[in-house]
This record gives C-alpha cells, sequence and structure tokens, in this order.
C-alpha cells in the first residue's frame, strides 16, 4: 500500500509442502520510502542550467552543445591559443586565428625560414626578401649577373655589361660609344665610327682610319707625286676621314703630322722633302676644318725607318706619314 511516499506491506502464509523443517505459518513486513518519480524534477548538480540526464559532464559546469558527448561540458583549450578546440584545426599546438577553417588555431608556417610566413610569401619555398609587390613578396632578391646595375629580368643582356636605355630590347646591352648603330661588344672600333662588316676584325671599323691610345692610324699611305710634295687626288677620302676623325675627336689636343722618306736620295734634301710633304698634309687637314694650331708638321727623312731599305717593298713601308698624339685631355672618345 502506498500513502503518499511511504509503502507498506504485509504478508503471511503456510508452507508449501510437509517435510523436515517446514514452518506451520511464515509473516513478513515491509516499511520502504519511494518518492514518485513523477513529481520529482532532473536535477542539475552543475547548476550550468543542462539538467543531469543530458549533461555529458553533470558535476562541471559547461556549455551546450550540438555533439551529446560534449553537451553540457566546458569548453577547452589544450594548446592555451585563444582557440577553443572544437573550431582548432590544430587543438594541440598554439596557433592563430585564420579565416581558413583548415589552417584556424595552427601555427603560420615559414617553409624556406626568410621570415615571411607561407601564406603571404611568393616564393614559399625558396629564401626571399620582402617586397612591396605581392607577386615577389618573400622572393629573392633581383640579380645582376654582369654587375652593370642594371637587373636581370629587365637586362636584355643579363651576362655583358651594358648602358640602361628606354628600349627594352637593349636596356642593359653594351652601348654604342661611337653611335655608328654597331654594339661596342660587337664593334671592332667602338670608339670610332665604320660600317657593318662581315668581317668582325673590321666590323664598326673606318674603312681608312682608325684611333689608338698613341697615334691616328691610317690604313692607306698618303699618296704624292714622285719627288714632289703635291698631294694626289687618290688621297682625297683619306684625308677627308682623318679630318672627321680630328673633329669628332677634340680631346685630341695636337698630333704631330710626321713625314718620314726611305734612303733613296741625300739625308739632307729627304729630310726637306719629308717636312714639305707634312706641311701639305696639314695644309689639306686645315682647309677640311681642322684647326691649324693642332697639327704639328716635322719631317723626319729617313732617320726613323720601320724596316730596312734594301728591297722596294721596305723603301715604301719607309715612306709614309704618320700621326702622333701629343697632348689629350683623355683616352680618345667619340664626341
Amino acid at each position: 500500500y502506498r500513502l503518499g511516499d511511504v509503502e507498506l506491506g504485509l504478508g503471511a502464509g503456510t508452507g508449501l509442502a510437509s517435510g523436515a523443517g517446514t514452518p506451520d505459518f511464515r509473516g513478513l513486513a515491509m516499511l520502504a520510502y519511494t518518492p514518485d518519480p513523477r513529481k520529482v524534477e532532473p536535477s542539475d548538480r552543475d547548476k550550468d542550467g543542462i539538467l543531469d540526464p543530458v549533461d555529458a559532464c553533470p558535476d562541471v559546469p559547461g556549455l551546450p552543445n550540438v555533439d551529446p558527448k560534449k553537451h553540457g561540458c566546458p569548453p577547452t583549450d589544450q594548446d592555451k591559443d585563444g582557440i577553443l578546440d572544437e573550431v582548432d584545426a590544430c587543438p594541440e599546438v598554439p596557433g592563430l586565428p585564420n579565416t581558413d577553417p583548415k589552417k584556424h588555431g595552427c601555427p603560420p608556417s615559414d617553409r624556406d625560414k626568410d621570415g615571411i610566413l607561407d601564406e603571404v610569401d611568393a616564393c614559399p619555398d625558396v629564401a626571399g626578401v620582402g617586397s612591396e609587390d605581392p607577386k615577389k613578396h618573400g622572393c629573392p632578391p633581383p640579380t645582376d649577373r654582369d654587375g652593370d646595375g642594371i637587373f636581370d629580368e629587365v637586362d636584355a643582356c643579363p651576362d655583358l655589361r651594358g648602358v640602361p636605355t628606354n628600349d627594352p630590347a637593349t636596356n642593359g646591352c653594351p652601348g654604342d660609344l661611337d653611335g655608328d648603330g654597331i654594339r661596342d661588344d660587337k664593334d671592332a672600333c667602338p670608339r670610332e665610327k665604320g660600317p657593318a662588316d662581315a668581317d668582325p676584325a673590321k666590323n664598326g671599323c673606318p674603312k681608312l682610319v682608325r684611333v689608338t691610345e698613341k697615334e691616328i692610324v691610317i690604313l692607306q699611305q698618303i699618296q704624292f707625286d714622285f719627288d714632289k710634295a703635291k698631294i694626289k687626288p687618290a688621297s682625297n677620302e683619306l684625308l677627308d676621314e682623318v679630318a672627321q676623325v680630328m673633329r669628332e675627336h677634340a680631346e685630341i689636343r695636337r698630333i704631330e703630322l710626321q713625314g718620314h722618306t726611305d734612303t733613296t736620295g741625300g739625308d739632307a734634301y729627304n729630310k726637306a722633302l719629308s717636312q714639305r710633304r707634312a706641311d701639305s698634309v696639314k695644309k689639306a687637314l686645315v682647309a677640311r676644318g681642322v684647326d691649324g694650331d693642332r697639327l704639328v708638321a716635322k719631317g723626319y727623312g729617313e732617320e726613323l725607318a720601320l724596316v730596312p731599305n734594301d728591297t722596294e717593298e721596305g723603301r715604301q713601308t719607309n715612306r709614309r706619314t704618320q700621326f702622333i698624339l701629343l697632348e689629350v685631355d683623355k683616352a680618345p672618345a667619340p664626341r
């Protein structure tokens, strides 16, 4: 019988069979306290607002969770990075917030160890330097293999020292000092204008005249009438080119215009002839616009022979005109 939350029970009876030890009478009394479960509210031992029957952690205050195994349990942050384990992609390793759920809470990576995080490193596997250009940030600095101050990425000739130009096709390539349209590295005479030539030794060189550190070299001899100082018309082109070189190279302050003969004839006669011929060449150059103060005419006769005079070929070699540099402001360079 139930009297509220109290239950009473009585029972009595005889033995079920006759036999030794069987009682003639049995009696039973019961008193119990059993609250009606329909009247008792579920408990919340940890007072977290989540009833114990559905609280996975009934003795520790926690938070609601759609996962029954975590419902009512306190949120965890095993790596103490401030990012709860349930949204931490790397819950056991301290990390940083990230908009990518797969990286949220994970430590930032820097595979190339250049101090620039992989997520913003344009070259994550090659150590580099910072750059305002996102496409270059973290990439190796630009190189300049030829050391001409023009980075290889914009240097049209990265292995040849050159000069900057506004033309991407020539920027960083060797210049054209004499302005003859032939690049200096391919110009056999980079300081004198000359035409292109299939022969590398002649490419870009003047046809008849070249300038060295010591003299203006003529590739043909100035021709004179026999035993006279009159210049033959055949040498006009040569003299035109010598005059042009003198005008282009204003740094050549003075030259000695030397006249030379072979040993045919007497010494005094030869010296006088060579002087007259040197004077004729000076006059011809002045007529072509060269300042006479830059020209010193001097005849040496047979004194400075280049080769023995015992053959016609040797005598022809010794009959010559030379243009020796006397005063130069600097190494010959085109103007």
